[in-house]
């Protein structure tokens, strides 16, 4: 069964002030195929269906929901879920690689410092 109700509602995916705070800069960054086909492997079942089928499959969500049994706002409001599951997750994959690229920065300058002092 595809309703709302059962798509994964339990889940946290932050709040909406989150969100738009987070998505400022994410164009910054360079993602695998495998990273991004991996975040949308770990959408809710729901979500990823839709998702598939509306931006791969290119279809539109009246086609969606006939193929489903679902009705059309189900559909759009599994697209969106899915959408801002993925730019939170992408968020969350360009923080850790700045923060790695930091500390790669910083341990840089630490050998760089002791180079000079020695």
């Amino acid at each position: 069964d595809l309703n709302d109700s059962n798509m994964g509602d339990n889940q946290s995916y932050g709040n909406d002030n989150d969100y738009h705070i987070k998505k400022m800069g994410i164009t910054d960054y360079d993602f695998s195929e495998q990273e991004i086909l991996s975040i949308v492997n770990s959408l809710p079942d729901g979500y990823k269906l839709v998702f598939n089928l509306f931006a791969i499959e290119q279809l539109k969500h009246k086609e969606i929901a006939k193929m489903l049994n679902i009705s059309i706002s189900t559909s759009k409001s599994q697209l969106s879920r899915a959408r801002k599951v993925i730019q939170n997750s992408l968020y969350e994959l360009a923080e850790a690689k700045n923060n790695h690229k930091a500390k790669m920065e910083e341990q840089r300058q630490k050998k760089t410092s002791l180079r000079l002092i020695g």
